[in-house]
């Protein structure tokens, strides 16, 4: 294993930024269609 960087821990932050955002919008699509 590699061991954790401050790239790569910047790069998991900025999935988890990410993520978070995808999954607030589905919500909100949901929520318009219902």
């Amino acid at each position: 294993m590699m061991r954790p960087s401050i790239l790569t821990e910047k790069i998991v932050r900025r999935g988890r930024h990410i993520f978070q955002e995808y999954s607030v919008d589905a919500l909100d699509l949901l929520q318009a269609k219902g």
